[in-house]
């Protein structure tokens, strides 16, 4: 039994390395998810209400079945408001912004104009990460499908460790992967 993490599949701003925060980006059509041979049962699954979390869900439901009942979209889990650097282009992001990013991605410090910083995300996920753990100890699977961003500080918030610019560097979740969570 344990903790799964799955991040939604691929968009359009996937694609065209655009940064697409708390933008509602759909899905791509036909994209598969990376799941084990044997269905996971889920007791619980917290979703992201945003639309590429939910097809991600509706594939999910198509290969292994999802008992609706065990659903719950957490606002939450809704992916890192980007503020200004919303639907910009990667690269364009960083000669825009350049003391926002560390070897490509943001530095964990760097507070975004009109966006949320990484100690606020993870103050808004901090209540979900304590269900997510009173629930584990009923020794039964959860899911968590939402974003990268998210799902790195929840990681980091369920594993006791320390969110820095080289945890951020490494730590990534790739699109349409199921996780199993070791903590």
């Amino acid at each position: 039994m344990g903790i799964y993490l799955l991040r939604h599949i691929r968009t359009v701003y996937n694609i065209e390395h655009r940064l697409s925060g708390r933008t509602d980006v759909p899905a791509m059509q036909g994209e598969k998810l990376v799941l084990p041979t044997h269905p996971v049962h889920f007791e619980m699954i917290l979703c992201s209400p945003a639309q590429r979390c939910r097809e991600t869900l509706r594939l999910l439901n198509d290969e292994w079945g999802v008992s609706e009942a065990v659903i719950q979209f957490a606002t939450d889990l809704q992916e890192r408001n980007l503020g200004s650097l919303e639907g910009m282009r990667r690269a364009d992001a960083i000669a825009a912004y350049p003391d926002l990013f560390c070897n490509g991605k943001f530095c964990v410090k760097a507070v975004l104009p009109h966006g949320e910083s990484v100690a606020d995300v993870a103050h808004r996920v901090s209540t979900l990460a304590l269900q997510i753990e009173n629930y584990a100890i009923s020794d039964v699977n959860i899911l968590v499908l939402a974003h990268n961003q998210v799902l790195k500080i929840l990681t980091a918030i369920l594993s006791k460790s320390e969110i820095t610019d080289e945890y951020w560097q490494k730590k990534n979740y790739k699109n349409g992967v199921l996780y199993q969570l070791d903590i």
